[in-house]
């Protein structure tokens, strides 16, 4: 039900695992480069046939074959490569939910349809120029707002990855497996070596070095001595177990808040 009503409201939802996500940005992304391509290619010879009549060096006689012309070049870069944006800004229309691809469709259209008909007619301008330059420009921003878009999704894959679900709990009745998000402030939780820190605590004994190249960058493990603070998502890079006091935990956690941050910046 939820999928039939994202789809009347004029977008489509896909269900996809982690691997089927990252084959269809890379499908998508070559789909975006063959459409750039072809708007770069037949732009370029639009524009070519039509600055000649914008110059008014065009014999009357031959105006009506460069228009031809400039039909036959412009109606791949209308229909081929901007056709994302006719299909999004027609389908909004229609939903009664216009977006930004809207405005966008609605110029495409009128402009490719009156240089139609004026083609037809030997009369007025023609702007097939007009179309397959706006094509080309809307098509290289939509690939670097789709690139970015997927380095910031892949960042938030990358983030969740390194959140564990569950933790080593120590309590007076030994060590138990507990959920993440049971994880309350004081809390003392045994880190394995090679495992991820659940929560953001302080090193209670033993000296130990943690890689936290996800948060911080830094290749190279970092020694911690027992007092010293330890980042969730951090993993121990010793040959032994520690203990660490949980201090923050879930959503308060350093992780949890650059995850925050990298979603609000994917919404921007």
């Amino acid at each position: 039900a939820i999928l039939q009503s994202t789809e009347q409201a004029g977008f489509t939802p896909v269900v996809v695992a982690d691997d089927q996500d990252y084959r269809r940005v890379r499908e998508e992304r070559r789909s975006a480069l063959a459409r750039i391509g072809v708007a770069l290619l037949f732009g370029m010879q639009v524009m070519m046939l039509a600055s000649g009549e914008y110059l008014g060096e065009v014999d009357a006689a031959m105006r009506p074959f460069l228009r031809y012309a400039q039909w036959l070049l412009a109606t791949p870069v209308a229909l081929y490569a901007g056709w994302p944006f006719l299909r999004d800004g027609w389908r909004s229309l229609l939903a009664r939910a216009p977006t930004m691809d809207t405005p966008v469709a609605l110029a495409l259209s009128g402009a490719y349809i009156s240089s139609v008909y004026n083609t037809l007619m030997d009369a007025g301008h023609v702007y097939f120029d007009s179309v397959a330059m706006f094509v080309l420009l809307l098509s290289l921003a939509r690939f670097w707002e789709q690139k970015g878009r997927a380095q910031a999704a892949d960042r938030l894959r990358r983030l969740a990855a390194t959140q564990p679900l569950s933790a080593r709990r120590v309590d007076e009745h030994g060590v138990n497996d507990v959920s993440t998000a049971t994880l309350l402030e004081g809390d003392v939780i045994l880190v394995a070596p090679g495992a991820s820190v659940a929560a953001d605590g302080v090193l209670l004994e033993r000296a130990a070095e943690f890689d936290e190249s996800l948060l911080t960058g830094e290749a190279v493990p970092q020694p911690r001595q027992p007092g010293d603070a330890v980042c969730g998502g951090s993993v121990n890079c010793g040959l032994h177990p520690v203990r660490i006091r949980v201090e923050r935990a879930g959503s308060a956690t350093t992780l949890s808040q650059i995850g925050r941050l990298v979603h609000r910046a994917l919404a921007a």
